[in-house]
C-alpha cells in the first residue's frame, strides 16, 4: 500500500488516497516534526480505495503552522507513513 496526498505542499487541504481491505479501520495519526500527534483519525470504510480530505487543522480545531506534517496509517498491522506540507500565505 502507497499513500498518495495531493496537492502536496498545500495551503488549505490535502488530500490522501489509501487501499482498506474489507471490514477495516484504518488509523491515521497526524504527527509534527516534534513528534507531537496534533491529530487521530479513524477512518472505517469499506473495501478499495478511500480518500480523506484534511484541512490542516488540529484535535481542537485549530490550524496548524507552517510546516512539515508526518502522516502515519495503520491498517492491517502494517504502518504506511509520507510526508506533508503546509505553507500558509499571510
Amino acid at each position: 500500500q502507497d499513500l498518495q496526498f495531493f496537492p502536496n505542499p498545500f495551503s488549505t487541504s490535502t488530500t490522501m488516497e489509501y487501499e482498506l481491505n474489507l471490514g477495516d479501520v484504518g488509523t491515521l495519526f497526524i504527527i509534527d516534526v516534534l513528534g507531537k500527534t496534533i491529530r487521530t483519525i479513524y477512518l472505517p470504510q469499506s473495501k478499495g480505495l478511500q480518500t480523506y480530505t484534511w484541512n490542516g487543522d488540529d484535535m481542537r480545531g485549530n490550524q496548524v503552522k507552517n510546516g512539515l506534517y508526518y502522516f502515519h496509517l495503520e491498517v492491517d498491522g502494517q504502518t504506511h507513513s509520507k510526508k506533508a506540507v503546509v505553507i500558509r500565505v499571510k
